[in-house]
């Protein structure tokens, strides 16, 4: 059950992280789902990172790594997926 929370916590906190930059930054070239996919795959890629480095699985400091890095991968992710739809776009 602790696992299943963990992934959900870094996958919301992902696709909050992809929203927000692109909310941020103005970027309204990006459909929504594209905005969601690539949050939801960059907070689970970070957050299980830094969720792992930072602490146990039994410990609040993890689950605040969870959450953080999801934050960090899903902002990220999405404008890594920016910077591709901008170059293969020729602009």
């Amino acid at each position: 059950m602790d696992i299943f929370v963990t992934f959900v916590v870094q996958i919301i906190m992902g696709i909050f992280g992809g929203q927000m930059i692109s909310t941020s930054r103005g970027w309204n070239d990006i459909t929504q789902p594209v905005k969601i996919i690539a949050g939801a795959i960059g907070g689970l890629a970070c957050g299980l990172l830094v969720g792992g480095l930072v602490g146990d699985a039994n410990s609040f400091f993890a689950m605040l790594g969870d959450a953080g890095g999801g934050l960090a991968g899903g902002a990220g992710a999405t404008a890594l997926v920016r910077v591709a739809i901008k170059k293969l776009g020729g602009r």
